[in-house]
Parts: structure tokens; C-alpha cells; sequence
């Protein structure tokens, strides 16, 4: 008999983690003897974030001046000054700005949702709390303390991170000011009694003609490690995150209605619900979280982009947006997509314990979900099933550091259900050679039963074992880039809890960039010409797949405008059959106003009907717009036009077209619209079955919401979505509409 084996080690790993980790002291962490740390002053007065720089705190805090454009220009000196203020308290980081502005008018800043922030002027604090140069918290705001948060993970993937944390921000006749008052409950760090060292860096983001980005200290564009150039901080003795427990209750409600009787019958309920649950984090330690939930409510609330799947052989990729899932993402980050939390579809409950202590981080995560969704690859393209049928999903993963930036990790997903289960086990590591050579590496393996009808439905055995490797290193300096890379994968690998929707082959490749840089004068502040050339075939060698030759020039230049173009010469093998697969794009954007961002995309070249097994020609076109009217409203316009031709003539026209309506009262209600519509025009006389082929496709998919957010986890949402839909040429018709509502709440104990 099978027995799971996610349970059963967790206990044994919180109790070996939490007792392997020690604060280093002041001296270890010091990479240079010689980068003397600020030293940042502990206060004992109150920070009210508005803007208003008047408490007595700030005379006391340590003050820094940002002296160094590093974008477009090369640590050169910055067309304005900005000084950043930062002390702490007990159980607060404190945060100021003075953004000191010849032509206050000329400030982009608006009422904005949170982390939407990134077209105006904005300021942001990057910490690297634990000193080691691989991981830091970024916190910005805009200038009306509009805030945006982000994980950044040195040499890899970030993630998008929801922390509660104060700001607010104003503008003056000199330039804007902003107060971050972040509490430490709300950081990872290192718990000591003494001083600790943290990385640091603080940034101006100035966009005018060009982007400017303004920094602490000099980069060097020869030195890959962004965070082992930080500027460091010594302070935070007896820094005390509280008790660290939050608990957040939720009540949600949905009513779902489908017609009765095809597209023009009664609506009927197909389901009400209305669930009350919640959300529990506890601080087991300054920086491991232990997350618990229950009848959570995890659905998200604004719709996932429109991705065109016709003609295309592999399964769709869709990020997670979903709050829950995002805490501690970037600890499950591995060179291969090992863990996609999107494949956990209607979960009734889930923990989660993420954390670093010393040099371990680890991340332990178990969900029980309703839905049990699969996913078929071959070398050629992929198929997917949903059964009915719950499952239970768990994932560990530990890092070690390793030297002064690279790391070691090892990941283990499991998720069963009944006649079925799927284990992957990994391996992985990223060596920082030197500061311009970085070596990556993973490989895995993957155990998968499957139950007799998915056997008999999708040729599937009834146990496979797999196996996959990646390997890559990476040369970069300031003008200079180059990379070699092969990744294998045999027939059998599987991953069900993460998303890889390619299997059976064998591919390498390499390349090489060269970059030029200007500055501000400049009509170009960076242009970079690149190629590489790839190979790919199937697992045992026997059958090519692919292999191409791709060059691009990109550019970005005044009116903060952007350039590409990118082709390549290809030949593709599809059903043992040679195709020509030459193309080329072009895309590019600029701000022909401040409140108005232009961009268009065109693609055209030789392409393959993989349903009808021929060649064919695409060509598209993807024009959009984003009109930033006054200070509270907008539009964001993005349209996608895709044809594709065969001999015979046209065999498909799609017209999808997307509108984002958004009215911002101020920094935490808003009320949004999107309106998405995608009309595909199938010419069923050139299909080989057009039987199977619906002719004419029209669907209109609207959203409403209302929403009230005070932070990420107390919120008020308020919405309404449906669908209309059309059959060759048939009358539109509504098939169905969902009204929803979600109350959370944050108690912070």
C-alpha cells in the first residue's frame, strides 16, 4: 500500500531548522572591514505617516543624500536632490524622504491602487535585513504615500509580496516628502539582543524625458551582485517584532447563475454559498511564519488576461494572484517551475511555515484541494484533465547558503488522491563564480500513478518514473553578456504541483549581448545587440524538434520610449514533418505625453496549422494605450489582431480587444470596470474536420468591483462579472453571471 510521505518529517524539520540557525555576529557579516556601517539611532517618539515631516524624530534620525544617478547614467550626479532619514524605535523601522524638486508641477503622482505605482515618481527603501546579499524587502510609495512592496532575490526570481506597514506622502512647493513606518513584525530579520548589520539601499525613481534612477551608492555594472554592493546599517539591537500574530477572519459570498434551458432559457442558481473563513500567522521566530487557513476564500479579484489558445500546442501559463500563495513565494523559486500554486484550485484548508534562519531557509506548504487537475506533456504538445476528486498537496523546500551569494536547495512536492499520486524530488544550485561568472543547476526526478480511466482516456501507464536536468552559466559585465545552457527531459517526468508543459526532450543552446550606454543628452540611454543560436530534440536523440537562429536589437531612448526588434531564421519538426518557422517582431512604446503611454506590437513570419498538420503564415498586430486622466482615473486599452493563412486561403481571424476602466477616490477605494471581448472568425472550408470547428465565436466578459482595501488583508470587495457569448452569428446572448462579495478583517495581536 502507498503511504504519503508529506506529514511525516515536517515536525522533525521545524525542530532541526529552528535550532540550526544562530545571528552572526556584527563581524561575520562584514564582507569589507573597510565599508565603515551608518549608524542608525533608536528613538523613543511617535511617527504619525502623513507627509508632514514636523515630529521630533526626524532631527534625531540618521540622514543619507542620494548622490548617484546609476539609470540612464553611470553613477554620475543626479539632476535633483533626495535625502533619505531613517531611525527606529522598538517595534518600528522609521522611513523618510525629502525629494527635493526644481519644477514641483512637472511631479507624476496619482490616486492609485496598490503596487500600481510604477509609472509615476516614487522613492523606495530596499533592505537587506539578514546582510547576505541574497534576498531583500523593497517598500515605495508614491508621492501620496501610494505604497508598493516586492521581494527581490539576487541572481533569480522575486515575487510579489503583501506586508501592513504605514505611509503617507505630500507635496510641497520643493519637491514631495514621504513617512514609511514599518513595524518589524512585518520584516524577516535576525532576532539579537546586539547590534545588527543590514544592507541597505534607498532610491529616487525620476521620470521626465528619460527614467532616472537615483541611488546610496555606485554601481558597478562589472559586478552581477546588486545587494553585495549595498550601503550597510548597524543598529536594531533588541529589535522586537511582538508577539507576531495576526488573525484574519473573512466572510464571502458568491451567486452563480447559468441558463436553464441553452443560451436563451431562465437563469438557475448553479450555486450560493456564502463561507466564513480565516487566515492565521504567527511569528514562531522574527523571521519563520507559520500561516494557517481554513475555509479560506481564495479566489482573486480581477480576471486573468485573455491568452489566445488556438493553434497553440501548450498548455497556457497563468500567474498566481491569489494573497495566501504569495507569502513567502520566492522561498519555492527553483530554476524549474517545480511549484505553481495555480494547480491548487478550490483548497478547503492549507498551512504553510516560511522562514530563514542563519544560513537555512525553508518553506513547508500543505493544502487539501477539491479538484484534482493534471497535465499530459509530450514532446509536441500537452493535454489537461480535471478530475472530480479531492487531493492533498505538499511541498518542502530548504537552501543552505553558500559562500558570500550562491546557495544549495533541494524541493519535494507530493500530492495524492485516490488510484493517484504524484512525487517529485530536486536538487539545485545557483555559484556565484565571481562577481561576473554564475553557474546554475537542477536536476529531478518524479514517481506518478495513475488511475485505470486516465490510463484508458490519455495512454498513460500506470507508474512512470522520470527524470529532468538543467544546467547554465552566465557571463555579464557592464558591456558584455554571454550564456550556455542544455536542459534534458525524459517522456515520463511529470511535476503536478508545479507547471513544466513540455516533455521527451533533449535542448541546448548559447548566446551572447553587447551593450552600449548613454545618458540624459542622449536620443538612446541603452541599446543592446544579441543572438543566440538552440537545438532541440527528442529525449533519446532519435528525432529532430527544432533549431534556430535568433538575433535582436533593443533600445530605449527620450520620452521614456522603448524598441525591439527580434528575429529569427527556424526549421521546426512537427509530426516527423520539416516546417519553416522564420519570423520576425517588432514592438515598441514612448510617453508622447505624461498621461498618456502609446505602444504597438507587430509580428509576421512563417508559422505551422497544428491542426491540420500543414504550413501556414501568422501574422499580428497588439496596439494598446494607457491615458492617465487627472489625478483619479484610468484607461488602459490593449487589443491583440491574429490571422492565420494557409494555402488555401484564411483559416482563422481573431480580434480580441481588453478595456480597464479605473476610478481611484483616493488611496484605498476604487472602483474598476473591465470590459473584454474576443470575436474569432474560423474559415471552416480550409479545415481538415470543420465539423469540428465552430465557425464564428463571439464573447463579451465584463467585471464590475468596488473596493475598499485599509491594508492587504482588511478589505471590502464588492463585485458583479459575466459572460455573453455567440455562435456563428447567432444573437448575443448572456450565459451566465456570478455576484460577489469578500469582507476580510486584520487583528494584529
Amino acid at each position: 500500500m502507498r503511504k504519503s510521505f508529506v506529514f511525516s518529517p515536517i515536525v522533525c524539520l521545524v525542530l532541526a531548522f529552528s535550532s540550526s540557525g544562530t545571528a552572526r555576529s556584527v563581524e561575520s557579516t562584514l564582507s569589507d572591514p573597510h565599508d565603515i556601517p551608518h549608524r542608525v539611532p533608536q528613538i523613543s517618539g511617535v511617527v504619525n505617516a502623513d507627509g508632514v515631516l514636523d515630529e521630533d524624530v526626524w532631527s534625531e534620525a540618521l540622514v543619507m543624500s542620494l548622490d548617484y544617478e546609476v539609470r540612464p547614467g553611470e553613477n554620475v550626479p543626479p539632476p535633483v536632490k533626495t535625502e533619505v532619514l531613517i531611525a527606529y524605535s522598538e517595534s518600528e523601522l522609521l522611513v523618510a524622504f525629502k525629494a527635493y524638486d526644481p519644477n514641483p508641477d512637472e511631479i507624476r503622482a496619482r490616486m492609485r491602487d496598490r503596487d500600481a505605482i510604477g509609472s509615476d515618481d516614487w522613492v523606495c527603501i530596499n533592505l537587506d535585513t539578514f546582510n547576505d546579499a541574497r534576498r531583500s524587502f523593497l517598500l515605495m510609495c508614491n508621492p501620496f504615500g501610494v505604497q508598493s512592496d516586492f521581494i527581490e532575490v539576487n541572481g533569480g526570481n522575486g515575487s510579489d509580496w503583501d506586508t501592513i506597514w504605514d505611509s503617507g506622502g505630500r507635496i510641497y512647493d520643493w519637491g514631495y516628502a514621504v513617512e514609511m513606518v514599518i513595524p518589524f513584525s512585518s520584516l524577516r530579520f535576525q532576532h539579537s539582543a546586539e547590534d545588527q548589520i543590514w544592507g541597505v539601499d534607498a532610491i529616487r525613481s525620476y521620470p521626465r524625458n528619460v527614467r532616472h534612477h537615483i541611488g546610496l551608492f555606485p554601481r558597478d555594472r562589472d559586478n552581477n551582485c546588486y545587494l553585495c554592493q549595498a550601503v550597510k546599517l548597524i543598529g536594531f539591537a533588541g529589535a522586537d517584532p511582538g508577539r507576531s500574530i495576526e488573525i484574519d477572519p473573512t466572510l464571502s459570498g458568491i451567486l452563480a447563475q447559468g441558463r436553464e434551458d441553452g443560451a436563451y432559457g431562465p437563469f438557475a442558481d448553479d450555486s450560493k454559498d456564502l463561507n466564513a473563513g480565516f487566515t492565521a500567522r504567527w511569528g514562531v521566530t522574527p523571521n519563520l511564519t507559520l500561516a494557517t487557513t481554513y475555509n479560506p476564500d481564495f479566489s482573486q479579484i480581477e480576471s486573468d488576461v485573455f491568452q489566445l489558445d488556438v493553434n497553440s500546442r501548450f498548455a497556457l501559463y497563468y500567474r498566481e494572484q491569489r494573497p495566501f500563495f504569495l507569502e513567502g513565494a520566492d522561498i519555492f523559486n527553483s530554476h524549474e517551475r517545480l511549484v505553481h500554486t495555480r494547480t491548487v484550485a478550490d483548497p478547503n484548508w492549507g498551512a504553510k511555515l516560511t522562514g530563514k534562519e542563519g544560513r537555512n531557509g525553508i518553506g513547508i506548504f500543505v493544502a487539501h484541494d477539491e479538484y484534482t487537475s493534471l497535465l499530459f506533456p509530450s514532446a509536441e504538445g500537452s493535454e489537461s484533465k480535471s478530475m472530480d476528486r479531492d487531493n492533498t498537496v505538499g511541498v518542502i523546500r530548504y537552501k543552505r547558503d553558500v559562500g558570500e551569494s550562491s546557495y544549495l536547495g533541494a524541493t519535494v512536492t507530493d500530492r495524492e488522491a485516490v488510484d493517484y499520486g504524484n512525487r517529485v524530488g530536486s536538487v539545485d544550485g545557483t555559484f556565484d563564480l565571481n562577481q561576473n561568472d554564475r553557474l546554475r543547476f537542477q536536476m529531478t526526478g518524479s514517481w506518478t500513478e495513475y488511475p485505470q480511466d486516465i490510463q484508458n482516456d490519455y495512454d498513460q501507464d500506470d507508474e512512470i518514473f522520470g527524470e529532468s536536468s538543467h544546467l547554465q552559466f552566465v557571463h555579464g559585465t557592464r558591456s558584455w553578456d554571454s550564456w550556455l545552457w542544455g536542459r534534458r527531459r525524459n517522456a515520463d517526468f511529470r511535476a503536478d504541483a508545479g507547471f513544466m508543459n513540455q516533455s521527451d526532450f533533449t535542448s541546448y543552446g548559447a548566446g551572447s549581448g553587447w551593450s552600449w550606454y548613454g545618458d540624459a543628452d542622449h536620443w538612446y540611454s541603452n541599446i543592446t545587440l544579441g543572438g543566440d543560436v538552440e537545438e532541440s530534440r527528442t529525449y533519446d536523440n532519435s528525432r529532430m524538434l527544432e533549431r534556430q537562429v535568433s538575433s535582436w536589437i533593443r533600445a530605449q531612448g527620450s520620452m521614456q520610449s522603448y524598441f525591439n526588434v527580434s528575429g529569427k531564421i527556424s526549421r521546426e519538426w512537427y509530426q516527423e514533418q520539416e516546417y519553416n518557422d522564420d519570423n520576425i517582431w517588432i514592438g515598441g512604446g514612448f510617453f508622447p505625453h505624461p498621461d498618456f503611454m502609446l505602444e504597438m506590437g507587430v509580428f509576421w513570419g512563417k508559422d505551422i496549422d497544428y491542426t491540420n498538420s500543414q504550413p501556414a503564415t501568422n501574422f499580428s498586430l497588439h496596439p494598446g494605450f494607457n491615458w492617465l486622466m487627472g489625478k483619479n482615473f484610468r484607461i488602459d486599452v490593449n487589443h491583440t489582431y491574429d490571422q492565420l493563412d494557409v494555402h488555401e486561403g484564411t483559416l482563422y481571424a481573431a480580434n480580441i480587444s481588453r478595456v480597464r476602466l479605473v476610478y481611484q477616490f483616493n488611496r484605498r477605494m476604487f472602483v474598476r470596470t473591465i470590459i473584454e471581448n474576443v470575436y474569432i472568425d474560423f474559415n471552416k472550408e480550409v479545415y481538415d474536420e470543420p465539423e469540428e470547428q465552430d465557425g464564428v465565436y463571439q464573447g463579451i466578459a465584463t467585471q464590475f468591483l468596488f473596493s475598499y482595501t485599509l491594508n492587504p488583508q482588511t478589505v471590502l470587495y464588492l463585485g458583479y462579472s459575466d459572460n455573453i457569448q455567440a455562435y456563428n452569428k447567432q444573437p448575443l446572448a448572456q450565459s451566465d453571471r456570478v455576484f460577489f462579495f469578500k469582507m476580510g478583517y486584520a487583528w494584529m495581536v
